[in-house]
């Protein structure tokens, strides 16, 4: 048995194209890099370097941050799974693989907090990071495809406006620094689940978590010259669609439209806020 199983691992090792495994090496290695850059300017150029310490911030921006840390491991690991897949990894080395470089790369942002003033290295992030690595990995190597999928929307707000210098001065900046505008959400096929449902296998229900009035991280009250803000969670629920199921033969296409997987597309939506149930046509 143990010389069949090291037969099997040595065929593995030969499909791998060596040039597309250096290809996607280089790739990952300089988007890291490039990444890391543009961090520094959107994150850190207005705080001094410091010595490397810890940092809790657990509970700032009602952990809109943590979800998001979440998010973005999860989503690392399926593209870099892809990419390695691409090589000629067998499932298993492939998602292994994809896990580790999502969560090495969210490592690297833990690492630069972790030098900075204005910051420090969260348990809490790195604890969200290890999730979201753990949530793709874990369903494709029991279930061979992602039952529960993390995805996100955005819309303005005007919150910016009140502190620009935290929630954004740019558009840019503000898709990725004013939580007000962002909802996460965690998409899932009642098809894929529940076998005899007669639901096709691409629509989704997705229940969605943001924050309202958010103007400040650690504190729920914000208070300007004549309005008080009081922060707010809200929980959603609508519908989705899975595009990685759609039928479509085309390879192309297909590949157009997994990329649109990453983000929620607006529906109907249920939002509950304060005990309090309303409702959009058209949430994004």
């Amino acid at each position: 048995m143990l010389f069949y199983a090291q037969n099997s691992i040595n065929r593995d090792s030969l499909t791998i194209n060596k040039s597309r495994l250096s290809l996607v090496s280089i790739g990952q290695l300089t988007a890291i890099g490039t990444s890391g850059v543009g961090l520094h300017s959107l994150w850190y150029s207005n705080n001094a370097p410091s010595k490397f310490h810890l940092f809790n911030d657990f509970g700032n921006w009602n952990n809109m941050d943590k979800i998001g840390h979440l998010y973005s491991s999860y989503q690392l690991s399926k593209v870099s799974y892809s990419l390695f897949k691409w090589t000629g990894m067998n499932e298993t080395q492939s998602t292994f693989a994809g896990a580790a470089t999502g969560l090495c790369f969210e490592s690297m942002i833990e690492i630069m907090d972790g030098f900075n003033s204005g910051w420090g290295v969260s348990i809490s992030d790195m604890v969200s990071n290890i999730l979201g690595a753990g949530l793709f990995s874990s369903q494709q190597l029991m279930f061979k495809e992602q039952l529960f999928i993390p995805k996100f929307s955005y819309h303005p707000t005007n919150y910016a406006l009140i502190r620009p210098e935290v929630l954004g001065k740019t558009h840019v900046e503000r898709f990725f620094k004013d939580y007000n505008g962002q909802t996460y959400w965690l998409s899932f096929s009642p098809k894929s689940i529940f076998k005899n449902s007669r639901l096709p296998k691409w629509f989704c229900f997705s229940i969605g978590y943001s924050t309202d009035m958010k103007i400040i991280g650690n504190s729920d009250y914000f208070m300007t010259s004549n309005e008080t803000f009081i922060a707010k969670k809200e929980f959603l629920f609508s519908l989705d669609i899975d595009f990685q199921k759609i039928p479509c033969k085309n390879k192309f296409l297909k590949f157009i439209l997994s990329q649109l997987n990453y983000l929620k597309i607006p529906f109907p939506t249920l939002i509950w806020q304060q005990n309090k149930l309303s409702f959009t046509p058209l949430y994004f």
